[in-house]
């Protein structure tokens, strides 16, 4: 009956340094969850489920909606006009402090190796370099995160990875030549 007694001292004093180490160890992370949008949580937990699903984080980081069948592309068009006009959306910006610019980075022979992989790329396109410049007159280069791109699901097919990794080439050698971050 000791026996039994000092093991379960022994395991009782085991789980509780293994919850402090945990408290320890975790509570950075949870003080920065707690800085979270409430929604965050689902809203991560939805992309890991679709992720996880699909095997393709593309499917995750955007929205697909079939259009009406009795809707044709100028349809669409006015439609996206309208609304955007009822938003108060402006096709142009009037403010002069305010500059963008979309590039694009590959050619149309990996645009369309890329799109015919996978028509998510469309939104997320990975080919797309925006230079902003801020109210501040500071100028800003946006791109894709690739590695959430080439590493965040199922594996590429071996042709659209090599595509992906000379995109990723391409825009670590704009970030290198003409971005203030040390590379």
């Amino acid at each position: 009956m000791k026996i039994l007694l000092y093991a379960l001292a022994i395991l009782g004093l085991f789980f509780l340094v293994l919850l402090m180490y945990s408290v320890f160890k975790f509570e950075p992370i949870f003080n920065t969850l707690k800085q979270f949008d409430q929604n965050a949580i689902a809203t991560h937990r939805d992309m890991a489920k679709t992720i996880i699903e699909t095997g393709d984080v593309t499917q995750a980081l955007i929205w697909k909606e079939q259009v009406k069948k009795s809707l044709d592309v100028n349809d669409v068009t006015d439609a996206i006009k309208s609304i955007a006009i009822q938003h108060n959306i402006k096709r142009y910006h009037d403010n002069k402090n305010e500059f963008i610019k979309n590039y694009t980075i590959c050619s149309q022979k990996t645009i369309e190796k890329i799109l015919n992989y996978n028509s998510a790329y469309l939104i997320i396109n990975p080919c797309r370099v925006t230079l902003l410049k801020d109210m501040q007159d500071r100028l800003w280069l946006y791109f894709i995160n690739m590695d959430m791109v080439i590493y965040g699901g199922a594996t590429l097919p071996t042709e659209i990875k090599k595509e992906a990794l000379k995109i990723k080439s391409i825009i670590q050698d704009l970030k290198k030549r003409i971005t203030t971050k040390k590379h």
